[in-house]
């Protein structure tokens, strides 16, 4: 469960900073300016982001889990009843 949701809020902070922030021209307001802005940015929203990217694709140890037939066959039935 924790590695669930490290990986969610990773991601999910990316994606609110690149994807509405960055190109309202309001991600760079938090900071201030110099050198120090461009080490906040890239440790905060880059480096982590890549990091749980490479954790997740290449490290990542959990296995799936595998379906049993009645399960999915369950799964069948209860959308063919809800359409």
């Amino acid at each position: 469960m924790f590695y669930n949701f490290v990986h969610v809020v990773v991601f999910m902070n990316a994606i609110i900073y690149w994807a509405i922030l960055v190109p309202k021209g309001r991600g760079e307001e938090f900071f201030g300016s110099g050198w120090l802005q461009q080490v906040c940015i890239i440790c905060l929203w880059g480096a982590t982001l890549l990091l749980a990217l490479g954790e997740v694709l290449f490290l990542n140890s959990m296995s799936r889990r595998v379906v049993s037939q009645s399960h999915g066959g369950f799964h069948l039935l209860a959308v063919g009843l809800l359409t």
